[in-house]
């Protein structure tokens, strides 16, 4: 043994390498550090390979415990010598966003439709992003002090699938590499506290027309202790698009599809992009669900046919757009078409099962609600009888009653690349 020689450097640099590297190591100490109960004190990493995640938690008031040059016996000393802590409640509306049945809704990523009715629900699978102010023409004026509360409780429901995507963001582009990022279509400010938490050494701007919505983003931020890094910007977009600014990340949530001409407004969010920025596109994902295929009433599959209703008026609603321009839904190609590189892509589920929390049943009654009102007229006499027995709290099949309602729908993240 004695002519048996290991190159620890060399051998820990190709470990880090392999695994890669800073970035892959930032992001997953990012996940780490938002697992962790608000007191925590102490955080032991057991078998912490060459440490290159464990140094990368530190943060003032919090004692980490493993990293590299850390003998083996220290660690089991360091163990030995921690208490273990009473089981950590977390608030409920922290704790409600790891709520899924497998590997999780960032969802649905929804609020948008409630921000735009439309008259037709507009419901987008649950968008939490809102890029404008008008309603496309119906006239019909929003109340926000109402609409506002309802669009965070839609994003704090699918918080947990947008934590994945920023942690998978941070793998595509270096947490420390992030000086500003750009939240466009911000809604209340929801996924924009989140990023701004994803990103410590970013400024976040919320980007929004709605002056109420950005109010409560600021409002947000403050509770949340990142006031000092999130700002807001009221803008309508794609008229003031150039005023954005430079960004290393521009996130546009569910509003590019309010833009007429998609493939312009992606060549104008490429010319925010500083070199090596990335732009992250929420469009498409999977249907809203709330019941099962047969809810012993009416003829199956109600929501099926509810989302075919919805794809026309989607129709409708992007041909009636100013400036509309068809295009096919071709994310890569449309990158391509703004001269950045296509960074990968992939979709995040949101999955509260049966039986729901308070929040998400009031999260469906309003959606079926919305649905009613404004597909009533375009659905069959039989499906309206049924979402007015759904929606009649004294009805036994009433949402308000139904042990089988649940919350489930997926999300599709688009990334690309400048330069």
């Amino acid at each position: 043994m004695a002519d048996t020689l290991l190159d620890h450097e060399t051998g820990a640099a190709h470990y880090d390498e392999t695994r890669g590297g800073v970035p892959r190591a930032e992001a997953a100490a990012g996940a780490v550090l938002r697992l962790l109960p608000s007191g925590a004190r102490t955080l032991l990493d057991l078998a912490c390979g060459t440490g290159l995640v464990t140094e990368r938690t530190a943060r003032p008031g919090l004692r980490v415990l493993g990293g590299p040059r850390v003998p083996p016996h220290r660690l089991r000393e360091d163990h030995r010598r921690l208490t273990a802590p009473a089981p950590t409640r977390l608030p409920y509306r922290q704790n409600f966003s790891r709520i899924r049945r497998a590997p999780a809704h960032p969802g649905p990523m929804t609020q948008h439709r409630d921000a735009h009715h439309h008259g037709a629900g507009h419901d987008h699978s649950a968008s939490p992003s809102h890029s404008h102010s008008h309603s496309h023409g119906d006239g019909a004026e929003l109340d926000w002090g109402r609409l506002a509360p309802l669009l965070e409780r839609q994003a704090e429901v699918a918080g947990g699938a947008y934590r994945e995507a920023a942690a998978w963001l941070g793998t595509l582009v270096p947490a420390s590499g992030v000086r500003r990022l750009l939240d466009v279509g911000s809604g209340p400010g929801v996924i924009t506290a989140l990023l701004a938490e994803a990103f410590p050494y970013a400024e976040a701007v919320a980007v929004d027309g709605t002056p109420e919505l950005l109010e409560r983003a600021r409002a947000r931020a403050e509770d949340h202790g990142l006031g000092g890094r999130v700002s807001t910007l009221r803008a309508e977009l794609p008229e003031e698009t150039a005023t954005l600014g430079e960004a290393d990340l521009l996130w546009a949530g569910n509003s590019l599809h309010h833009i007429g001409d998609q493939r312009a407004a992606l060549a104008d969010f490429a010319k925010l992009l500083r070199p090596g920025g990335l732009v992250a596109l929420v469009e498409g994902g999977l249907p809203l669900r709330h019941l099962p295929r047969d809810i012993g009433i009416g003829r199956p599959g109600l929501e099926a046919r509810l989302d075919a209703e919805h794809a026309d008026w989607f129709a409708r609603m992007r041909a009636e757009l100013p400036g509309a321009v068809r295009e096919p839904d071709d994310w890569r190609a449309l990158f391509v078409s703004a001269g950045l590189t296509p960074a990968g892509t992939r979709t995040f589920l949101v999955d509260v099962p049966a039986p729901v929390p308070p929040v998400v049943r009031e999260l469906a009654v309003r959606h079926f609600e919305r649905l009613r009102e404004g597909m009533g007229e375009h659905l069959a006499a039989e499906d309206r009888t049924v979402l007015d027995r759904l929606l009649d709290p004294a009805d036994e099949h009433s949402l308000h009653r139904r042990p089988d309602l649940f919350h489930l729908t997926a999300h599709t993240v688009h990334t690309a690349r400048k330069g």
